[in-house]
């Protein structure tokens, strides 16, 4: 059950209560000895979709990285460089301690964030989980992350977390898909309407992004070719609806092995441009 990176200075039978304690919370938590974790609970290792403090540094870097850039949390742009990132948000007030991550489904999550010193250089840190409180109130009564007409999230936030996205994916053995709509004229209460209707039609997982004035971008995670076609049909039907009135068109991709978010995206643009067609797939 050891989740350390290297041999814990604790004796092994005072590591394996700690252990048990710390995995009886439904809040992450991590032990830092030295700045450095030492461990992290069974929460922590659900959340991440990692059994290891080895394997969440090979995917993940350090844990401060995984804090969502926002400016309404606290995050590695906000961090002091001079301390270590549990220095800083303790030097803050404490209503504003902070900070959201994204989990191994890649939904955001906004954790409360509180530090105990035990012993001299050793800390416990605690995410408590207050997303139903915060990130309903973030997102949508300051529309920070989400576009202001269709409720879809908006292109700077996705461009924000994509990153983020590439690791899950990579991690979890998912292929990435993409759904690019465009329509024909700009118009608001024809994108609120291609918006709710998409929305009624995928996964809560998915992410639906609105991408400029005539466009959403649809990103999910699949598991073969076969599902991502499916979702495409699922978006070609709900599309079909308003072929009557408005002209749209869809383009499909899944990313290859080696090929960046970015660059599927700009395969998508490029056929929708070079064709006359109202439904293409690459």
């Amino acid at each position: 059950m050891n989740s350390s990176i290297e041999e814990s200075p604790f004796e092994h039978n005072s590591l394996k209560v700690i252990e048990s304690l710390i995995d009886m919370h439904k809040d992450l938590v991590f032990v830092y000895h030295n700045n450095k974790p030492i461990l992290f609970n069974q929460a922590s290792k659900v959340f991440f979709g990692v059994e290891t403090l080895k394997e969440f540094a090979r995917e993940f870097g350090t844990l401060e990285n995984r804090f969502v850039p926002h400016d309404s949390y606290f995050h590695v742009s906000t961090i002091d460089n001079e301390h270590p990132w549990q220095q800083s948000i303790m030097s803050i007030e404490e209503s504003d301690r902070i900070i959201s991550m994204l989990d191994r489904k890649i939904k955001p999550h906004a954790f409360s964030v509180t530090v105990e010193i035990p012993l001299d250089g050793y800390e416990l840190i605690f995410f408590n989980d207050i997303t139903s409180q915060l990130i309903k109130r973030i997102m949508t009564e300051n529309k920070t992350n989400l576009d202001s007409n269709t409720q879809a999230y908006n292109r700077t936030y996705f461009e924000h977390v994509s990153p983020i996205i590439l690791t899950a994916a990579t991690f979890n053995e998912k292929l990435i898909g993409i759904c690019l709509v465009e329509f024909e004229h700009e118009e608001v209460e024809f994108a609120q309407s291609i918006s709710e209707s998409i929305k009624n039609q995928i996964r809560e997982d998915d992410m639906l992004v609105r991408w400029n004035d005539k466009s959403f971008l649809l990103l999910f995670l699949i598991s073969s070719e076969e599902d991502a076609h499916s979702v495409s049909q699922k978006i070609r039907d709900t599309l079909n609806q308003f072929q009557a009135t408005h002209k749209t068109r869809v383009c499909m991709g899944l990313k290859n092995k080696h090929e960046s978010i970015e660059a599927i995206i700009s395969r998508c643009e490029n056929s929708l441009t070079d064709t006359q067609e109202n439904f293409i797939s690459l």
